[in-house]
């Protein structure tokens, strides 16, 4: 069974989509590999996305909210 996959952006509605990595890259490649879901609902989007390059944050470039280190997770 695979494990949980947790969202990486800051805590917000529960009507809006939420991310989570589900494949680190080589860094010869930068970004990794994202999973999209609603909340009650199963993954529908699998997309590679660019690292986002503000401070340490761990999460994808244009993300919404608040940078990683400054979030709470689900």
């Amino acid at each position: 069974m695979a494990a949980p996959v947790l969202c990486a952006l800051e805590a917000h509605q529960d009507s809006q989509a939420h991310h989570g990595i589900i494949r680190y890259l080589a860094l010869r490649i930068p970004g990794e590999v994202w999973v999209t879901w609603l909340p009650d609902e199963e993954p529908h989007e699998i997309d590679h996305r660019e690292d986002c390059l503000v401070g340490d944050c761990t999460t994808y470039a244009g993300h919404p909210g608040a940078h990683a280190g400054q979030v709470s997770r689900y």
